[in-house]
């Protein structure tokens, strides 16, 4: 278990961002592997992303060229929840985590990021923040 308190010791408010991330790879993750990430909505990152949403949840061969796609994955409640299960193995990773204090799951092409970023923060965020949905009942 993670539990992290952030704490701004400086004499303004300031924006902030925080990520957690983490790659999978072979052999948990390749294409016959099954992705579990029961959100209440998913968004593309951009239009390439978007051509090919309905297959979210599909992994890919490794492929010379490939442009990956990008999506996020929101809940409704602060039940957050992402898993990856290698059938030829039998194995399975589960990450589970507080869904109002980490705003969306971000599925790539080989990776899970959990995300949490103010409205207004810089950088990264600065690019995502329009998906921030205040009707989610997160805070920021």
């Amino acid at each position: 278990m993670i539990k992290d308190t952030i704490e701004n010791t400086g004499d303004r408010e300031e924006p902030f961002e925080i990520l957690y991330h983490m790659n999978m790879g072979y052999p948990l993750l390749d294409e016959d592997s099954i992705i579990d990430i029961p959100s209440s909505e998913v968004r593309a990152r951009n239009e390439h992303a978007k051509e090919d949403i309905a297959n979210w949840m599909h992994m890919e061969k490794p492929t010379a060229g490939y442009e990956e796609r990008c999506y996020y994955h929101f809940f409704l409640n602060d039940k957050g929840f992402a898993s990856i299960t290698q059938p030829k193995l039998g194995i399975k990773l589960a990450i589970s985590y507080n869904a109002k204090a980490l705003y969306w799951l971000t599925k790539f092409t080989a990776e899970i990021s959990l995300t949490s970023i103010k409205r207004d923060a810089h950088g990264f965020g600065k690019e995502i923040c329009r998906l921030w949905r205040p009707e989610s009942g997160a805070t920021h």
